[in-house]
């Protein structure tokens, strides 16, 4: 049965992570600074993930994840992201984000939003149908973000219900071949299996056609890499406990 893109993948990196588009150009600077910023959470040596499970690891508070994402089209065009459990309070989860992107001079930007029936345990993919139950009754609760000199806006605590969105984006944009399992891995992170999902997506009048290699061991996200036609996204460390939480 044909499954769709890596829901874990889907979910925190199109919904949750993402900071407001940015238009400026990138530097070698600015990237210097990204990488900078990167060194301080990549692991050191190849680590050896062994075989995945079907399950993505339980969300745990303490748990956090670092990601550095390029485009294809410019090499200074990076951006580090780290993902942090921040609570979870039975399917209620806080989820912030540390970002510095080089079109944002590699200033830091971090956003904390609390999600409402979030699937605190699951599958690393799911069919269209199961991913479209799962999203439905999602709701960002509040968010609250910070800039670079420390000024925190809190936003409307309106709930925002993203479920009915998600649902129909999964079903009418994204699509995948079948999954198979195989070693993979990237110079982080090395696995004697994961799981490995062609995912194409449609928005608006762009596609982006590529692949995810999904491991249970990484949490929060629960892949080791995913590479499209324009961009790739490469975890370089993560770890079960310790996360950073910047605003309390």
């Amino acid at each position: 049965m044909k499954r769709t893109a890596i829901f874990a993948h889907l979910i925190f990196t199109t919904i949750l992570s993402g900071c407001a588009a940015l238009t400026q150009s990138a530097t070698p600077q600015d990237a210097e600074r990204v990488r900078a910023a990167a060194a301080r959470y990549e692991a050191k040596g190849v680590k050896n993930l062994g075989a995945t499970s079907s399950n993505r690891i339980a969300l745990r508070p303490g748990q956090w994840v670092a990601m550095l994402s390029q485009t294809k089209s410019d090499p200074n065009d990076i951006t580090l992201q780290v993902m942090k459990v921040a609570s979870v309070s039975g399917d209620t989860v806080t989820i912030e984000t540390e970002q510095y992107g080089a079109a944002n001079q590699g200033k830091r930007l971090v956003m904390q939003q609390r999600i409402r029936n979030f699937p605190v345990s699951g599958q690393l993919a799911y069919t269209s149908d199961e991913a479209a139950g799962v999203i439905g009754g999602i709701e960002v609760v509040s968010m609250r973000m910070m800039d670079e000199e420390g000024k925190v806006v809190e936003m409307p605590q309106l709930p925002f219900q993203i479920g009915r969105l998600g649902s129909d984006f999964v079903k009418n944009n994204v699509a995948t071949g079948e999954i198979r399992k195989e070693q993979c891995g990237n110079e982080y992170y090395r696995a004697s299996s994961c799981y490995v999902v062609p995912f194409e997506t449609k928005v608006l009048w762009m596609t982006e056609s590529g692949t995810t290699y999904a491991h249970s061991a990484v949490p929060v996200l629960g892949f080791i890499n995913s590479e499209g036609d324009s961009s790739r996204v490469d975890v370089i460390g993560f770890g079960t406990s310790g996360a950073q939480i910047l605003l309390r």
